[in-house]
C-alpha cells in the first residue's frame, strides 16, 4: 500500500478554464474555488485476514462487516487510492479484506458522482453520515459481487461546498485475482479522485473543521 503524497501547494484548477477570443493568442484563466484542507490528506486503510474466503455464492452472503469492526488489523496505513488490481491467482491479497475510510472536502455546491466499475470478489461502499458510524451490509449504497451482480455502479449525492463528507469502503477476496476501484467526479464533471487522476484529491483522514470526531482505531469501531 502506498503512502499518501501531500497535495501540491497550488492545487489543480477547481473550475473549468475559460479562453479569451479577443486576441490571436488565447488566455486561460483559472479561479481557485476553495483552500487546500489543513489536516492530514489521504485515506486510512486497514488490512484484515478474510475468514469468509470460501464463499462463492452470488451475493457473498457470509461476508459479515460487523466482524471486522472488532478485529485487530494485520496492517494499516494511509494511502492515496481506493484501488486494487491483481491478475495473478497468487498475490498478497488472495485471502484478504480491506477497509477504507476518508472524508471528501467539497469545493463546489452540487451533485457529486461516485463510480465503482467492478469487483473481485465483493465491494461495499457507503456515502454520507452512515459511512461514519452506522454502516453495515443492509445500508450499503454500492454492492458488487464477482459471482453475482457485478455491473458498473454509480451513486450521486448533493453536497454543500466547504463541508466534509464521510466515505467508507469494505472489500473482500475469496482467493485468486482481485479488483476494486472508486472514482469521484465533481459537479462540473471533472474527475477528483481515482486511478488515473493526477493532483490533489481533497480527501482527508478526518473532518478538519471538527464536524465529525476522529475515527476510533481500527478494531474498535461502532
Amino acid at each position: 500500500m502506498s503512502r499518501m503524497t501531500k497535495p501540491k501547494t497550488s492545487p489543480e484548477p477547481l473550475v473549468k478554464p475559460s479562453s479569451s477570443s479577443t486576441s490571436k493568442k488565447s488566455t486561460t484563466i483559472y479561479t481557485k474555488a476553495c483552500p487546500t484542507p489543513t489536516c492530514l490528506s489521504g485515506i486510512e486503510v486497514a488490512l484484515f485476514h478474510n475468514p469468509y474466503r470460501r464463499d462463492m455464492s452470488r451475493t457473498y452472503k457470509s461476508f459479515n462487516t460487523a466482524y471486522f469492526k472488532s478485529q485487530k488489523p494485520l496492517n494499516q496505513t494511509i494511502t492515496d487510492l481506493i484501488y486494487v488490481r491483481r491478475v495473478s491467482k497468487k498475490n498478497e491479497l488472495a485471502n484478504a479484506a480491506l477497509e477504507y475510510r476518508t472524508f471528501l472536502f467539497a469545493c463546489q455546491n452540487g451533485t457529486y458522482k461516485f463510480v465503482s466499475d467492478r469487483s473481485d470478489d465483493i465491494t461495499l461502499m457507503w456515502f454520507g453520515a452512515k459511512a461514519y458510524d452506522k454502516w453495515d451490509r443492509s445500508n450499503a449504497d454500492i454492492m458488487q459481487y464477482f459471482y453475482g451482480d457485478n455491473r458498473r455502479k454509480v451513486v450521486t449525492r448533493t453536497i454543500r461546498a466547504g463541508t466534509y463528507y464521510p466515505i467508507r469502503v469494505m472489500w473482500g477476496n475469496t482467493g485468486g485475482a482481485a479488483a476494486l476501484s472508486l472514482k469521484i467526479y465533481a459537479p462540473d464533471g471533472r474527475q477528483l479522485f481515482g486511478f488515473g487522476h493526477n493532483g490533489g484529491s481533497y480527501l482527508t483522514t478526518e473532518a478538519c473543521d471538527g464536524s465529525y470526531r476522529k475515527h476510533p482505531p481500527f478494531g474498535h469501531e461502532r
